[in-house]
Formats: C-alpha cells, structure tokens, sequence
C-alpha cells in the first residue's frame, strides 16, 4: 500500500523550489555533507514496496557526487563516527530531516525561509565536524517493478523528487532550500538532478 506521505510526494506535482537566505555566502562559510538520504519504491500494480537494493545503489551514487562537490567547496562528506556522543544520533537526524523536507516540499516555497528551523538541536555536531553549516540531500520517488498493468485502470509512471536544504548548525536555522524533478536516478540524469541541486550552494562549476 502506499503512505500517505509517499503518496503526497507522488502527487504534488514538479514542483521546483529555491529559497536562499541572502545574507549568508556558503563560499566564505565552513561546510560539511551528510551522506545522502535516497527511498525508492517499486511500482508494482497497486503498490509501491519499498527497494532496498535499488535505494542503496542510487545513495551510492549520489554520495560520490557529494564527495566530488564536497572537494570543490573544501569540505567534506561526514563519517558518522564523528558524531558519535553527540546530543543527536545519525538515525534521529535523518528522521528529523526526513520530516523537514516532506514539511518544506509539500509548502512548495509559500512561506518564507525564515519560518523554517531546527533549533539547537544539531550544535553539539559543529566542534567534531568542524563545520558551521550542514548539507543534507535527499531523493524519493517511484521507479519501475516487473508490474506495468496499472492499478484499477490508472496508469503510474515513474516519479523522483530531490531536494537539498542546508542548515546552520549553531542555530538549527534553515539557509538554503531546494527541490527540483530527478528524471530518473538509475541512468547518468542522475548527475544532471545532483547538479541543480548544487546549484543553491554557488559552488565552482563541477565537471566530472
């Protein structure tokens, strides 16, 4: 069966979103990656199991693209073992991102950045990642299963989602948001989607 918030994600459109907050320059800042979040689900009929073989080779993919980026802006891709003690666990980050960002997409850029905020709760992470500012990529979406008869008459095509938002660690405050179409993450478009997302960080122009 499908969730309601996967089903919201499925739903909403193409929706493409950019938020920045103008009085911070990413360039002249201290930036670390967090290895990606990447859920894909199976259409198979009427449902979308979730695919871990195919989540993991996509997260794979995208983290070499984030370690590629992460070079140019001489930062780098965390380990999890850095925070490691810390007031915030990686399984509690991903889970309180994952909440944000299906949050952020679904208000497709109707409220201001300023709204958006994690409070304190990432700045015992700062001093071991030495970092001021935290990038977080995620992609979800659908892709093909062995299935392709429809379900009760209606046609689903493949759809991604990815987005990226970055946050001040200190403050828990919401800098940069982005969300844009991936056309498919198992062929090399994927690098094409990675790119636009890196587009709200004003990195170097990457050429791999």
């Amino acid at each position: 069966m499908v969730s309601a918030a996967l089903a919201a994600l499925l739903f909403l459109g193409c929706a493409e979103v950019s938020l920045r907050a103008p009085d911070v320059d990413l360039r002249t800042t201290r930036l670390v990656f967090m290895p990606s979040m990447v859920a894909l689900h199976r259409i198979e009929g009427c449902d979308l199991p979730f695919d871990d073989r195919r989540s993991r080779a996509s997260r794979a993919k995208v983290d070499g693209w984030l370690h590629y980026y992460a070079s140019t802006a001489h930062a780098h891709v965390a380990d999890v073992r850095e925070i490691a003690g810390t007031d915030v666990s990686a399984d509690q980050f991903y889970e309180m991102m994952n909440g944000l960002w299906q949050a952020m997409f679904a208000d497709r850029g109707s409220r201001p950045l300023n709204t958006w905020s994690l409070g304190p709760r990432l700045a015992s992470w700062a001093a071991p990642l030495k970092a001021d500012y935290l990038v977080f990529v995620v992609i979800k979406g659908s892709i093909w299963g062995s299935d392709r008869s429809g379900c009760r008459g209606n046609f689903l095509s493949p759809l991604q989602r990815a987005g990226l938002i970055v946050v001040e660690l200190n403050s828990g405050r919401i800098v940069r948001f982005r969300a844009t179409k991936v056309d498919d993450v198992e062929t090399p478009q994927l690098a094409e989607g990675v790119s636009r997302l890196m587009d709200a960080l004003d990195l170097p122009p990457a050429i791999k």
